[in-house]
């Protein structure tokens, strides 16, 4: 057990988790000042960034499960690896890989802190993923304004000490990378002008309010009544408000999320945006992710070879652990009269036919488990009607549920209520008495359950299995990446001492050739310059067998 001489802190630990001080150099790097420095700037960022989140690592690391095989034997080798690969001396070796890997490396040291399960909900844009996420939220607060420009991630968990949002804001090189990656978009874009990030921007005057948010600290807001939480997610999320376009990440806490306090949902931007930039942020994010919900659309039996591709980049990512994906096909309801059938009969086979290769699940009976239906947009119309009887005064609402009920129950069903109460009265009453099979027809239930009993049951055991696997990857990344460096520096000498014996000995066919037929009797000075190429050669054939 070390003690932390600024603070007090007890810990197993070779740092103080609660101030971020080191205690105690690890074995491999003591006494070499450029790594303990390093190192120490490394853990102090990591902890700064775990108290900003919230995370009480004192209380969760020494207590947790993963406190001696992580941060003993994973985070020390992985901090010491990082200072290897990111150092000026190594740098251009490591040139064409050096980002993802470091990220990977920062990523991996976030994983051992935070010892979090972060369940990814991904897609391309439109598919529908923050109203699944809402169903799944049980509140409808992700917002789901239908164009795709919101360019952060927004995290959902629980917080024991009530709701709060927390938004972190764009740092000026990182909205210049975003503003380079809209420019391309823009310049290759044969998008409606209405979906245009750069119209969107100049339509909302964001310009003008660029200065209050653009390297802003961090802002926690504390609220305890939820039409304003939800007011205040959506106008950093969602496109309808100029302060989407600067919020980073934004951050939710919810007294009323069922889950463990180490769980977080993610809604994250479409894979395939186009504003390069925001694709990026959700494939970089994967390299964070425990579990992912992905959200493909299903309003018909067709899947596109884009969508495919876009998929495939996803299974990638996830190649470690393809089983931790799950499929969920979104606004299946709007495929047929008869949608359920529908999909059991054209849609869910034809994703079979595809997702079972080897690119994506690889295996027929994994696909067929993990690919499933839902309609959260019929879900949450449930719910509201569920929570607040008024709506039925409504009109548009009534002609939705109205339509929901025909769709679900069958037409014959609801007219029994209709024909002996009224419109009225019968469909509220048709409604009531059979919301359960209401719900069931969308799935969510369903899939709750799976969520619930899978990943979120399994939590503890999937963040160790990532934290072995990512540790295993980085090393043999670097490993990959320095033996081919090593093997491109043995090409380089071999093909350049050759290239230098070809040219000598052009240069001196060419001075034969001129000598012969000008000066006869200079024959014997070329042939002791052939003596002299002859024992070069053999010098440098030597020294390149002796290395």
């Amino acid at each position: 057990m070390n003690k932390c001489r600024y603070c007090n802190t007890s810990t197993e630990l070779f740092f103080c988790p609660n101030c971020g001080k080191i205690i105690k150099y690890p074995s491999f790097i003591q006494n070499n000042e450029k790594l303990e420095k390093s190192i120490s700037a490394f853990v102090s960022s990591l902890v700064l960034e775990a108290k900003e989140k919230r995370i009480k690592i004192s209380e969760k690391v020494d207590q947790g499960v993963l406190s001696d095989a992580v941060f003993r034997k994973y985070f020390e080798h992985v901090a010491w690896l990082k200072d290897i690969c990111d150092s000026d001396a190594t740098y251009k070796t490591f040139d064409t890989n050096a980002e993802s890997l470091i990220d990977t490396m920062l990523s991996f040291g976030e994983k051992c802190i935070s010892n979090e399960c972060q369940i990814a909900i991904v897609g391309t844009v439109k598919a529908g993923k923050s109203m699944f996420l809402n169903a799944i939220l049980g509140r409808e607060i992700a917002s789901t304004y239908p164009t795709p420009e919101t360019a952060s991630v927004t995290k959902f968990r629980y917080s024991p000490k009530g709701n709060y949002v927390k938004v972190s804001f764009y740092k000026t090189p990182e909205w210049k990378q975003l503003w380079a990656s809209v420019m391309e978009a823009k310049a290759n874009s044969f998008r409606d002008d209405k979906e245009d990030f750069l119209s969107e921007y100049n339509r909302l005057n964001a310009e003008t309010i660029r200065g209050n948010f653009l390297d802003k600290d961090d802002e926690i807001y504390e609220i305890d009544d939820f039409e304003s939480l939800k007011s205040l997610v959506t106008k950093f999320t969602s496109c309808k408000h100029p302060e989407h376009f600067f919020a980073k990440e934004v951050e939710v806490g919810l007294t009323t999320f069922n889950v463990p306090k180490n769980i977080v949902f993610v809604d994250t931007p479409g894979l395939n945006d186009p504003v390069s930039f925001r694709s990026d942020i959700t494939k970089r994010y994967l390299h964070s992710a425990n579990v992912v919900l992905l959200c493909v659309k299903a309003a018909s039996s067709d899947i596109t070879a884009s969508e495919l591709e876009d998929i495939a980049i996803l299974f990638q990512e996830m190649r470690h652990s393809k089983e931790r994906i799950y499929l969920f096909g979104t606004q299946y309801d709007n495929a047929d009269t008869h949608f359920v059938r529908h999909w059991e009969k054209y849609t869910k086979p034809e994703f079979m036919k595809y997702l079972s290769g080897s690119r994506y699940f690889n295996s027929e009976q994994v696909a067929s488990e993990r690919i499933m239906p839902v309609s959260a947009w019929y879900y949450n119309m449930i719910q509201r009607a569920k929570n607040n009887r008024s709506i039925w005064e409504n009109s548009d609402d009534v002609d939705i549920l109205a339509e929901l009920l025909t769709r679900c129950l069958g037409r014959s069903v609801v007219e029994e209520y209709t024909d002996k109460y009224g419109s009225k009265e019968g469909r509220p009453m048709c409604f009531y008495n059979h919301i359960s099979e209401l719900e069931t027809q969308t799935n969510i239930p369903i899939v709750s359950r799976i969520i619930m009993e899978g990943p979120i049951k399994d939590a503890e055991s999937i963040i160790k299995q990532d934290v072995r696997d990512v540790y295993v990857s980085i090393c043999e990344h670097i490993s990959e990446v320095a033996n081919d460096a090593i093997s491109l520096k043995k090409d380089a000498i071999e093909l350049s001492s050759r290239s230098d014996v070809v040219a000598r000995i052009q240069d001196l066919e060419k001075q034969i050739q001129f000598k012969e037929s000008t000066l006869s009797d200079n024959i014997s000075k070329i042939n002791a310059l052939l003596d002299d190429i002859g024992e070069r050669t053999d010098d440098i054939i030597n020294r390149l067998k002796s290395k």
